[in-house]
């Protein structure tokens, strides 16, 4: 889910700014014909030095209700006629002749643009525009794309869940019995390791015991013995009884190498 967020993210934001400048250069294209054909229609009245028919050719612009004041101005730059938004009369005043060019402010947009005839220069007309529509577009988009931007991510919510389930579901089940399984094996080993040390110290314990019931001991010297300074007699069977039982014990290690029972491995006497 985070993944997904982050990938729609950035499209969302380029999206965003994409928009937003298509439209300022919509809105320049805008403005621009419009004063080209204002400036067009009002050479006439420039060259004749119309001022009523400059200024009822102005008040065309109450049809565009985002126009807040158009200017004309003679070559000198001299004020010659004006047309301002009738909820701005009282409130703002002509400005005086700028260079030709675009303004971008905050709230509004100005434009200065020539006007000539045969290619000598007559005046200049100066548009004014707010910039509440390019705003209420902004806002719009951003709306649009916040709640296109939701819907995607409910959609790879719910679309990520049925696959899980589906998918990862298994997979997940698999690690745990793989994880299950190396637990068995670890306890398994343990108890394998106790119980072998537990069958060799039994099995230790009772050769031990064995090898103590069945060695021969030598008789003790008599004093008639000493006298004549012979040994002691041995038992004929002495030697063999010891010799078995290093061979015992040499079976009895073959056989807990080999896997072989111990009793087993240990020929009966």
């Amino acid at each position: 889910m985070l993944t997904s967020a982050i990938g729609v993210l950035p499209a969302c934001v380029g999206y965003l700014i994409y928009d937003y400048h298509q439209e300022r250069r919509q809105k320049m294209e805008e403005i621009q014909s419009l004063a080209a054909i204002i400036g067009t229609n009002a050479t006439a009245a420039l060259a004749f030095d119309d001022a009523a028919g400059a200024t009822k050719l102005l008040e065309s612009l109450r049809t565009r209700p985002h126009i807040r004041m158009g200017v004309l101005y003679r070559d000198d730059g001299a004020f010659f006629a004006s047309y301002i938004r009738p909820d701005l009369t009282r409130m703002v005043l002509a400005p005086r002749a700028e260079q030709a060019g675009e303004v971008w402010e905050q709230d509004r947009l100005k434009v200065t643009s020539p006007v000539f005839l045969d290619g000598r220069g007559l005046g200049s007309l100066y548009l004014e525009k707010d910039l509440e529509d390019l705003q209420q577009r902004t806002r719009r988009s951003l709306q649009l794309t916040a709640l296109i931007a939701g819907l995607s991510l409910l959609v790879v919510y719910f679309l990520t869940a049925t696959l899980q389930r589906s998918v990862t579901g298994p997979i997940t089940q698999l690690a745990e019995i793989v994880r299950w399984i190396a637990m068995e094996k670890i306890i398994l080993f343990v108890l394998l390791r106790s119980l072998v040390k537990s069958f060799v110290n039994s099995a230790l314990t009772s050769i031990t015991c064995w090898e103590k019931s069945h060695t021969v001991t030598p008789p003790s010297p008599t004093p008639a013995t000493l006298w004549r300074s012979e040994s002691p007699p041995v038992p004929a069977n002495w030697s063999m009884k010891s010799k078995s039982v290093a061979a015992r014990r040499r079976l009895f290690w073959n056989a807990l190498v080999f896997s072989i029972p111990w009793w087993q491995a240990v020929p009966s006497r």
